[in-house]
């Protein structure tokens, strides 16, 4: 599970990921309603609307298949990047290089 996600969000999540890498473009609420077992469309659609607040996909306005996939990872926590380097965590270092590049910062 993700670590921001309830299980419920991230069970939506996966399944937008998986109906866009089967048919090459993103489930419109009604689809997603269905593949998740909503009986509403306004379920899936507060769903949706939680996914959007917590930065995971973007919905473009009007749009009937307007979801975009921004991430299906949580954002690395620098507080924990940094205890990790200081306890000598596993590939600590790596993820510090790796979230410093995604800062914009060249090494």
């Amino acid at each position: 599970m993700r670590a921001e996600l309830t299980s419920r969000q991230s069970e939506v999540l996966d399944a937008i990921v998986l109906y866009k890498e089967r048919t090459g473009f993103p489930p419109t609420i009604q689809e997603l309603a269905g593949l998740i077992g909503c009986a509403s469309p306004n379920a899936a659609a507060a769903h949706v609307k939680a996914l959007k607040k917590k930065g995971y996909i973007f919905i473009a306005p009007g749009a009937a298949r307007g979801i975009t996939i921004v991430k299906t990872e949580p954002d690395e926590d620098p507080v924990s990047i940094i205890k990790d380097l200081l306890s000598g965590g596993e590939k600590a270092r790596n993820k510090a290089v790796e979230w410093l590049k995604k800062q914009g910062v060249t090494l």
